[in-house]
Protein backbone atom coordinates (compact mmCIF):
# COMPACT_ATOMS: atom_id res chain seq x y z
CA UNK A 1 0.00 0.00 0.00
CA UNK A 2 1.21 3.45 -1.40
CA UNK A 3 1.38 6.41 2.14
CA UNK A 4 -1.72 8.53 1.78
CA UNK A 5 -0.84 11.63 0.41
CA UNK A 6 -1.83 15.16 2.24
CA UNK A 7 -4.79 16.21 0.11
CA UNK A 8 -5.66 12.72 0.43
CA UNK A 9 -5.66 12.88 4.13
CA UNK A 10 -6.97 16.38 3.97
CA UNK A 11 -9.65 15.45 1.53
CA UNK A 12 -11.05 12.44 4.12
CA UNK A 13 -10.57 15.01 6.94
CA UNK A 14 -13.47 17.49 5.16
CA UNK A 15 -15.56 14.87 3.91
CA UNK A 16 -16.03 13.08 7.68
CA UNK A 17 -16.47 16.83 8.59
CA UNK A 18 -19.36 17.24 6.55
CA UNK A 19 -20.70 14.07 6.84
CA UNK A 20 -20.66 14.10 10.77
CA UNK A 21 -21.90 17.68 10.65
CA UNK A 22 -25.22 16.21 8.60
CA UNK A 23 -25.41 12.92 10.44
CA UNK A 24 -27.82 14.20 13.74
CA UNK A 25 -28.01 10.66 14.87
CA UNK A 26 -28.91 9.16 11.44
CA UNK A 27 -25.92 7.65 10.74
CA UNK A 28 -22.60 6.95 11.69
CA UNK A 29 -19.13 7.85 9.58
CA UNK A 30 -16.27 5.42 9.93
CA UNK A 31 -12.77 6.08 8.96
CA UNK A 32 -10.54 4.06 7.92
CA UNK A 33 -11.75 1.07 9.58
CA UNK A 34 -12.79 -2.66 8.68
CA UNK A 35 -16.18 -3.47 6.97
CA UNK A 36 -17.72 -6.58 7.45
CA UNK A 37 -17.65 -8.57 3.91
CA UNK A 38 -17.35 -12.07 5.18
CA UNK A 39 -14.75 -14.45 6.50
CA UNK A 40 -12.03 -13.75 4.25
CA UNK A 41 -12.84 -9.98 3.41
CA UNK A 42 -12.64 -7.38 5.88
CA UNK A 43 -11.96 -3.79 3.43
CA UNK A 44 -11.07 -0.45 5.16
CA UNK A 45 -12.35 1.94 2.91
CA UNK A 46 -11.43 5.58 3.60
CA UNK A 47 -15.23 6.60 4.73
CA UNK A 48 -17.91 4.84 5.37
CA UNK A 49 -21.77 5.78 6.67
CA UNK A 50 -23.37 3.17 8.90
CA UNK A 51 -26.87 2.53 11.16
CA UNK A 52 -25.61 3.73 14.48
CA UNK A 53 -24.97 1.02 17.51
CA UNK A 54 -22.83 -0.81 19.46
CA UNK A 55 -20.19 -2.96 17.27
CA UNK A 56 -18.64 -5.03 20.04
CA UNK A 57 -18.59 -8.90 18.23
CA UNK A 58 -18.02 -7.55 14.76
CA UNK A 59 -17.63 -4.73 12.17
CA UNK A 60 -20.95 -3.28 10.16
CA UNK A 61 -21.67 -5.04 7.17
CA UNK A 62 -23.23 -4.57 4.25
CA UNK A 63 -26.57 -4.01 5.59
CA UNK A 64 -25.84 -2.02 7.86
CA UNK A 65 -23.71 0.70 5.71
CA UNK A 66 -25.58 3.20 3.69
CA UNK A 67 -22.32 4.49 1.39
CA UNK A 68 -18.81 3.79 1.23
CA UNK A 69 -16.23 6.42 0.30
CA UNK A 70 -12.90 5.66 -1.35
CA UNK A 71 -10.72 8.57 -2.18
CA UNK A 72 -8.01 8.18 -5.20
CA UNK A 73 -5.21 10.18 -5.39
CA UNK A 74 -3.05 6.85 -7.44
CA UNK A 75 -5.21 4.02 -7.07
CA UNK A 76 -8.21 4.76 -9.72
CA UNK A 77 -8.23 1.74 -11.82
CA UNK A 78 -8.22 -0.69 -8.66
CA UNK A 79 -10.96 1.55 -6.74
CA UNK A 80 -13.20 1.72 -10.45
CA UNK A 81 -12.22 -1.98 -10.79
CA UNK A 82 -11.72 -4.45 -8.45
CA UNK A 83 -13.38 -2.86 -5.04
CA UNK A 84 -16.40 -1.78 -7.34
CA UNK A 85 -16.88 -5.97 -8.20
CA UNK A 86 -16.39 -6.66 -4.39
CA UNK A 87 -18.62 -3.75 -2.97
CA UNK A 88 -20.88 -4.50 -5.71
CA UNK A 89 -21.15 -8.39 -5.40
CA UNK A 90 -21.62 -8.20 -1.60
CA UNK A 91 -24.39 -5.71 -1.42
CA UNK A 92 -23.26 -2.33 -0.87
CA UNK A 93 -26.37 0.12 -1.90
CA UNK A 94 -23.78 2.86 -2.58
CA UNK A 95 -20.02 3.30 -3.67
CA UNK A 96 -18.17 6.46 -4.52
CA UNK A 97 -15.05 7.07 -5.82
CA UNK A 98 -13.51 10.68 -4.90
CA UNK A 99 -11.15 11.08 -7.98
CA UNK A 100 -8.33 14.06 -6.84
CA UNK A 101 -7.14 14.03 -10.62
CA UNK A 102 -9.76 14.42 -12.09
CA UNK A 103 -11.95 16.34 -9.42
CA UNK A 104 -14.78 14.77 -9.86
CA UNK A 105 -16.58 12.07 -7.99
CA UNK A 106 -17.95 8.41 -9.76
CA UNK A 107 -20.79 7.21 -8.04
CA UNK A 108 -22.40 3.65 -8.17
CA UNK A 109 -25.48 2.60 -6.69
CA UNK A 110 -27.16 -0.34 -6.54
CA UNK A 111 -28.85 -2.50 -7.73
CA UNK A 112 -27.26 -1.44 -11.28
CA UNK A 113 -24.29 0.35 -10.01
CA UNK A 114 -24.39 2.63 -13.16
CA UNK A 115 -21.78 4.47 -13.12
CA UNK A 116 -22.84 8.54 -13.07
CA UNK A 117 -20.06 10.80 -12.42
CA UNK A 118 -20.60 13.88 -11.04
CA UNK A 119 -18.92 17.53 -10.84
CA UNK A 120 -21.16 20.29 -9.40
CA UNK A 121 -22.19 18.51 -6.51
CA UNK A 122 -23.23 15.45 -4.78
CA UNK A 123 -25.53 13.86 -2.26
CA UNK A 124 -25.58 10.30 -0.62
CA UNK A 125 -28.88 8.46 -1.77
CA UNK A 126 -30.09 7.48 1.61
CA UNK A 127 -29.20 10.94 2.96
CA UNK A 128 -30.17 13.57 0.14
CA UNK A 129 -30.35 16.88 2.68
CA UNK A 130 -26.43 16.14 3.12
CA UNK A 131 -25.01 17.88 0.12
CA UNK A 132 -21.18 18.65 -1.06
CA UNK A 133 -20.55 21.49 -3.34
CA UNK A 134 -17.93 19.43 -5.31
CA UNK A 135 -16.37 22.89 -6.80
CA UNK A 136 -15.80 24.15 -3.60
CA UNK A 137 -14.66 20.77 -2.31
CA UNK A 138 -12.28 20.85 -4.81
CA UNK A 139 -10.42 24.12 -4.90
Amino acid sequence: MEPVSPWHANMGDILSRIFNEGARGRFRVRVQYPINLGQMSQPQPDLVLYRPGMWRGQHPGAADISLVVQISDSSLSFDLGQKLALYKANGIQEYWVVDLKATQVHRFVAPHFKSQTFRDSISPSAWPDVRIDLRELFA
